[in-house]
């Protein structure tokens, strides 16, 4: 109000308060964790789609596109996270109204990242201000084709050329990455995953040196 009588009146808001559930997620750098979000539908059928807070890591929500809320059943959607870097972060998951962007219901996701299982390190010298490409071999350990989906935990760092690979049994392949030229001697992970499960299955350690 304008006035101490309450007589003038200056603006009316409206306060919405929206709880949310809490979910803990644990697992080590590089390697895909699986939860679902419930939430029962409403009386009348609505479309809804997922979103999350700005983050690095990667995460999806399956599905990824809006879909229909079934009235009064407990309706499941799947999110796929895999953590970049090591440590405890915070996300806001919501559940949205694609149409009247009301929101539905809406989570407080902690994850903790652990160090990978490091199977090969390797230490790369960078001219200063002259980026680089290197190629590594890898070579399949099993007895069954496989195909690996590759991620860096840091793309300012290194990159890699292409995000799948194929290996026959037994067979090796190039792993082609390029590397930034950097202030400082830093760090990068560079994971290997299943691409059906998305389990990490190797991790290599690359220290990026900068040479003067």
């Amino acid at each position: 109000y304008n006035d101490a009588y309450q007589s003038d009146q200056h603006e009316i808001w409206k306060v919405v308060i929206q709880s949310r559930q809490r979910l803990d997620l644990h697992g080590p750098v590089g390697s895909t964790s699986i939860l679902d979000l419930v939430v029962q539908g409403d009386k009348f059928a609505r479309r809804a789609k997922a979103h999350c807070s700005f983050t690095t890591d990667r995460i999806t929500f399956v599905p990824n596109i809006p879909f229909q809320l079934v009235p009064g059943a407990y309706n499941r959607v799947g999110v796929k996270f895999q953590p970049s870097s090591i440590g405890t972060k915070r996300l806001q998951l919501n559940l949205v109204d694609h149409d009247s962007k009301e929101l539905i219901s809406a989570w407080l996701l902690t994850t903790t990242a652990s160090a990978p299982a490091v199977t090969r390190s390797y230490d790369v010298d960078v001219l200063d201000n002259t980026p680089i490409n290197k190629k590594i071999i890898f070579k399949n350990p099993w007895d069954i084709p496989r195909k690996f989906f590759l991620s860096s935990s840091d793309e300012s760092i290194m990159r890699v050329r292409s995000t799948t690979v194929e290996v026959a049994p037994g067979g090796s392949t190039y792993l082609r990455l390029w590397f930034n030229s950097i202030p400082e001697t830093q760090d990068a992970f560079l994971f290997l995953n299943d691409a059906t499960t998305g389990q990490n299955e190797e991790s290599f350690l690359f220290r990026v040196h900068v040479s003067r």
